[in-house]
């Protein structure tokens, strides 16, 4: 996973931490759903920080859900 990639894409190189935690959320099992992080987020990050911020947070977790499957299909 480039995480520093998706967060450029995302908007901010800085992104890099929202972008592990979307993939964390694609793999690791929990009661927080992708919506629920992307809802805090933009609760905690306002306007265009909280914009980009959710980005990375869902391009990392595609990314990471898509590598899974991708990993799964090969086994």
């Amino acid at each position: 996973l480039d995480a520093g990639r998706i967060a450029r894409e995302a908007g901010s190189p800085a992104a890099v931490n929202m972008v592990m935690l979307g993939a964390i959320a694609a793999l690791v099992p929990s009661d927080l759903s992708l919506a629920d992080l992307r809802e805090a987020v933009l609760r905690r990050f306002p306007g265009e920080l909280g914009r980009v911020n959710a980005l990375a947070l869902e391009l990392g977790f595609k990314e990471a859900a898509d590598k899974l499957r991708e990993q799964l299909k090969r086994e």
